[in-house]
């Protein structure tokens, strides 16, 4: 069978092209122009979406998810175009419009969302101004009727304000309200289709799981078809009614969303939900994906997930599979699907069949004992490897003092993983920085190994800790080769002879996954998994006792995210070194922590073991936290209920309570007066909470 025979896929793959169809997407393919040579980056793909429906397009980076996005909406620029295919929305061939017709349709007829809005808003224009062009540029609108329409528009995206916000610059607004502006300036032609390219990626839980429900209420609102791509099969569940998964530029599977994540049939799909970390469940490892995606230009012969596949066979190098109808069954629902396997599996994907908690509305098993779980149930008795004590950062500018950490008193024992969780603005990577020593505290005190000597030489108290950054291509250097990269600790903090440096960064290569032969390349030459694995190598070379770890998963696919996580489960059996991790990923910090702290506005609000926090939480807002967080099953997304949280991370109560209550769902007369102190309440959780347990997950 010969993977070119586009007639074959297509004949397989013909859309339902009903009354009911709004977009119908038929045998797409997008080519990339280089050196005389078209080179295939969209092969053959086919979707459809219906009003009031939302279809989620999901894969790994590189995919071609978003390139298929941007072929519908026609603006693909050279060297991409479009080769072939037919693109019909609302019963017009957009792939056949001249450029003039096209501009007419977008705006209008289709809305775009994209993934970054501080890059898609204009910082030298107010929210207002951009929201008028957008308005002008497809109708015409009386100036008396412009602002009622604007403030009308943001409020329907739920924007507190919508006057002031209209007169503020994109810097000034949270990152939430900022893409609830792109949402409405998106909405603002009443579209019948949105386009949502990565709506929530680098969002708070909290803040995604409010703009989620968002785009969900508004498609059955106003009849509106959605095609959403993202990578988080999480959100897929929470949101979408129907699934296509992108693999090089195919379609490998598609259906009825609760039949593709509960009886996927196709081994990439299966995969990518078993590398994904599950707030519902502690597995000692992540199954992870071996490998990389292919480069576009650089498909396999045969199926392109043959090289990564673990039931590849003979035939599946040889053939590129077609896609194949047929029936997923899950738990008794039979709904009609497509995959592109030679041996599709038709097997139900295991889901957690358990209890479900009150407190956290997850599912209630009994976490894998692991050797370091096991030690840490008797860890107060092990040497102190952190000690900070009333630690505080106060930043001041023009409006008044900024306290980043107010007060923070928390000691981390020695071969210990603390969690360290919160929303954007809590503190958690200034914290971060203060025990790491890149910051001085304004007040209080970080102290390593208390009691002990410090470290002979000149690198004191520094070779006791390295830094582990979030965005590892802005920390490393681009004129440094991975081995020169690793080498700076060495040099700056060690009196080791260039033969010894060698051996080190050889060693520490080894243990973090990197070959040999990636010594000598650059940052860019590097993917994301293979940069953010330099990182952790030039952390550790000079043998730290204590790495803390900013965020060292954010924005990575979830099969390198899965790669990482097992790495530093390995890495810190092997190294016995204490870790603080700052994440915004529940599901990671608790696959990784033995304990848990949980910022909010400067101050840690509940900390205590991790398995007891995370599935009995105690303080409001660590359960709205946990609430938020999605997980990829649409039974037990259906059945949880997030917990709203008014406002952003800013709003501070006016007067000398808890600085929460202006968001807690249970505050009450004394929270607003008195601001409550961490204390024990049970279990080994302290809390700082008037009404500790008063706010549980509804499931």
């Amino acid at each position: 069978m010969n993977t070119s025979t586009t007639s074959a896929t297509t004949a397989v793959l013909e859309p339902d092209k009903g009354a009911g169809t709004l977009l119908a997407v038929e045998d797409l393919h997008t080519v990339i122009d280089r050196r005389g040579r078209s080179t295939s980056a969209v092969d053959g793909v086919s979707l459809t979406v219906a009003p009031g429906e939302v279809v989620a397009l999901v894969g790994e980076t590189g995919s071609g998810k978003s390139l298929t996005a941007l072929s519908v909406l026609r603006l693909l620029r050279a060297p991409v175009r479009l080769a072939s295919g037919r693109i019909t929305f609302d019963g017009k061939d957009l792939a056949t419009m001249s450029p003039r017709q096209v501009r007419a349709v977008r705006g209008n007829g289709i809305g775009m969302v994209f993934q970054d809005p501080m890059t898609a808003l204009n910082p030298y224009h107010t929210v207002g101004a951009q929201l008028a062009e957008t308005i002008r540029l497809h109708r015409r609108v009386p100036r008396a009727e412009l602002q009622p329409l604007m403030v009308s528009l943001l409020t329907e995206v739920g924007i507190v304000n919508p006057a002031l916000r209209l007169t503020q610059y994109p810097h000034e607004l949270s990152g939430g309200t900022q893409q609830r502006v792109m949402i409405a300036m998106a909405l603002a032609n009443r579209p019948k289709l949105l386009i949502a390219d990565e709506p929530t990626t680098g969002l708070d839980a909290t803040v995604q799981a409010q703009i989620l429900e968002l785009i969900k209420d508004l498609a059955a609102a106003r009849d509106m078809g959605v095609l959403i791509i993202t990578h988080d099969l999480g959100v897929v569940a929470g949101i979408s009614d129907r699934t296509v998964v992108m693999y090089a530029g195919q379609v490998v599977e598609s259906g009825a969303t609760r039949a593709v994540l509960r009886a996927a049939r196709h081994p990439y799909t299966r995969a990518l939900l078993e590398a994904t970390p599950r707030l519902d469940e502690r597995a000692g490892r992540l199954a992870s994906i071996p490998g990389s995606p292919p480069e576009i230009g650089r498909f396999p012969q045969g199926c392109r997930f043959a090289p990564r596949c673990g039931r590849v066979q003979d035939r599946c190098h040889t053939e590129m599979p077609l896609l194949q109808l047929g029936v997923a069954t899950a738990e008794g629902t039979v709904a009609r699907d497509q995959v592109r396997c030679h041996f599709p599996e038709a097997e139900a994907v295991p889901v957690v069949d358990a209890p479900i908690s009150p407190e956290s509305g997850l599912p209630e098993v009994e976490a894998p004992a692991t050797p370091s779980l096991e030690k840490d149930a008797a860890s107060d008795d092990r040497p102190v490897a952190v000690d900070a004590a009333g630690v505080q950062r106060y930043f001041t500018t023009r409006r008044g003092v900024t306290k980043a950490v107010d007060g923070i008193d928390l000691r981390i024992r020695v071969g210990e993983t603390l969690g360290i969780v919160g929303e954007s603005g809590c503190g958690k990577s200034t914290f971060a920085k203060l025990l790491a020593g890149l910051d001085r505290p304004t007040g209080g005190e970080v102290a390593l190994h208390p009691g002990e000597p410090a470290p002979a030489g000149r690198a004191g108290d520094r070779a006791y800790v390295q830094f582990v950054f979030q965005e590892t291509f802005g920390s490393l250097d681009p004129r440094r080769t991975v081995a020169q990269t690793i080498s700076e600790p060495l040099e700056n903090l060690t009196d080791l002879d260039k033969k010894a440096r060698a051996d080190a960064i050889a060693e520490v290569m080894a243990a973090c996954g990197l070959p040999a032969g990636v010594a000598g390349r650059y940052p860019h030459e590097l993917s994301g998994g293979q940069r953010q694995r330099v990182g952790i190598s030039r952390a550790l070379v000079t043998r730290p006792t204590v790495v803390v770890m900013d965020e060292p998963m954010s924005g990575l696919d979830v099969s390198v995210q899965a790669q990482i996580v097992n790495l530093l489960q390995d890495l810190r059996e092997e190294y016995g070194m204490t870790t603080v991790l700052v994440s915004h990923d529940v599901g990671v910090i608790r696959h990784l922590a033995d304990r848990v702290a949980v910022m909010y506005l400067g101050r840690v609000v509940e900390v205590g073991e991790a398995e007891q926090l995370l599935t009995h939480p105690q303080h409001p807002y660590t359960a709205a936290l946990i609430s938020a967080v999605p997980l990829p099953d649409p039974e037990l997304e259906a059945a949880r209920t997030p917990i709203p949280l008014r406002g952003d991370v800013g709003d501070v109560n006016p007067h000398a309570g808890c600085p929460f209550s202006a968001r807690c769902p249970a505050a009450t007369q004394v929270c607003l007066d008195t601001r409550p102190v961490l204390a024990d309440v049970g279990s080994g959780v302290m809390a700082a909470c008037h009404h500790p347990g008063s706010v549980t997950v509804s499931s």
